[in-house]
């Protein structure tokens, strides 16, 4: 709202969390998909993904975002058409909101719920990677017995070892290389994006910021998920380009995402609210300062 009120056209499309699940928290326009909705239940009629479908003919497939519970962590193939794949239909509204608005100031808010369990990717991306040629995970037998119940728990569930049998390698392998293939599948809607700002003549003069909520830990000390404050799980990405960064810069200190929201008022001339959390990043990605503020 911060930015609305300053003169943006605001948009948000893809995964939210948001509560109430229709509250668009700012947004003039918006697009929602969550793979499950609040209260752990799907609502069709709250996620706009799955109203799509429904118009697409698709409406009765029922498992259109992966086939959850005890097959949440397989390996899976999207029931889903290439055209109409969850991770498509989002950077197609994003590209809706980018033709609309370019020629005004804008934000876009863009969030894939992919690579998130269930990996499900479309048919057309399932074979990208090879997965005999994927690298095995990190993890050592005296370990295991240390771990939290529930990343135990979490193996147990995956199907990828109980206690004190050996790990299933070979699905291992398939499920990280439908994980990159996910990502790469975003990777490629990302591209399509750029290409939009770049054909209106505003790539250059955009700030763009890529990042996530939370990492995954991939089989890494033979678990999954999020559960873990171990590195895969912990760190990452936060990258910035556009008119405010230094080309090439790295950072290594850390940072938070509360941090986002303050660089972009700084970087777009506004004050943040006075409750907000965070710092600005912006004479970092300068390269004027050394750390965070």
């Amino acid at each position: 709202s911060t930015l609305a009120q300053a003169g943006y056209r605001t948009g948000g499309f893809g995964k939210m969390h948001f509560e109430p699940t229709r509250d668009s928290h700012g947004f003039q326009f918006f697009a929602l998909h969550e793979e499950v909705q609040s209260r752990g239940r799907e609502v069709r009629a709250e996620n706009d993904y799955f109203t799509y479908l429904k118009e697409q003919g698709l409406g009765h497939v029922r498992y259109p975002c992966g086939v959850r519970g005890l097959l949440y962590n397989q390996p899976q193939i999207s029931p889903i058409p290439e055209e109409h794949h969850e991770t498509k239909w989002v950077a197609d509204r994003a590209l809706e909101f980018i033709d609309e608005f370019h020629r005004q100031p804008f934000f876009c808010f863009v969030s894939w719920v992919q690579p998130h369990w269930p990996v499900h990717v479309p048919l057309e991306w399932a074979n990208r990677y090879d997965s005999e040629l994927m690298p095995l995970p990190r993890w050592t037998d005296e370990e295991q017995p240390h771990l939290p119940w529930e990343a135990r728990l979490m193996r147990r569930a995956s199907d990828i070892a109980d206690e004190g049998s050996s790990p299933n390698t070979a699905r291992m392998r398939r499920v990280i290389a439908l994980y990159y293939a996910s990502i790469s599948y975003i990777d490629a809607q990302v591209g399509r994006l750029l290409d939009a700002l770049e054909r209106h003549g505003i790539l250059d003069e955009t700030l763009i910021l890529f990042t996530s909520d939370h990492g995954e830990m991939l089989f890494d000390h033979l678990t999954i998920g999020k559960v873990l404050a171990y590195d895969p799980s912990i760190r990452v990405p936060l990258i910035f380009c556009g008119p405010t960064v230094q080309p090439g810069r790295v950072e290594s200190l850390p940072v938070s995402n509360l941090d986002v929201f303050p660089t972009v008022c700084e970087a777009v001339g506004l004050e943040p609210p006075d409750h907000m959390l965070g710092v600005s990043l912006l004479g970092m990605l300068r390269g004027e300062t050394d750390a965070a503020g």
